[in-house]
């Protein structure tokens, strides 16, 4: 794990703790406050209807995304917004080009091939022969 890793995993940590202990206080500092048994069971069906939701829709999301769902949509995009630039020919300003260039950054930054605003040269693996 990196340095910068390790950083943020400290920082979380502290967050964490501290959610924690304001909880804690919050929860103590109440008083003698009486739940009955209906809203303590109205409480936990909330709490996990919530998170099968939340957990349900980032499963769909990221399904999707693997299967290939969205490529028709970002094929549509391109084909659209790639021809009408090359018909008029003109040098507008095109914000669904800016996307793209965003988009092919980010992905040369998750594949290690993007430092300090411009592209790495490629490792050369050395061989040990």
């Amino acid at each position: 794990m990196t340095k910068a890793g390790i950083a943020v995993t400290v920082v979380l940590l502290i967050f964490l703790g501290a959610a924690i202990w304001l909880n804690a206080v919050a929860w103590t500092g109440a008083g003698d406050v009486h739940m009955s048994g209906h809203a303590i069971f109205a409480m936990i069906l909330g709490i996990v209807f919530s998170l099968a939701v939340g957990c349900g829709l980032m499963f769909l999301v990221f399904y999707s995304s693997r299967a290939g769902y969205d490529d028709q949509v970002h094929d549509f995009a391109s084909r659209h917004h790639g021809a009408d630039d090359s018909e008029q020919g003109q040098h507008q300003h095109d914000p669904n080009r800016q996307l793209n260039e965003t988009q092919r950054s980010h992905q040369q930054v998750l594949k290690g091939r993007f430092v300090a605003g411009r592209e790495a040269p490629e490792r050369r693996q050395r061989s040990d022969a």
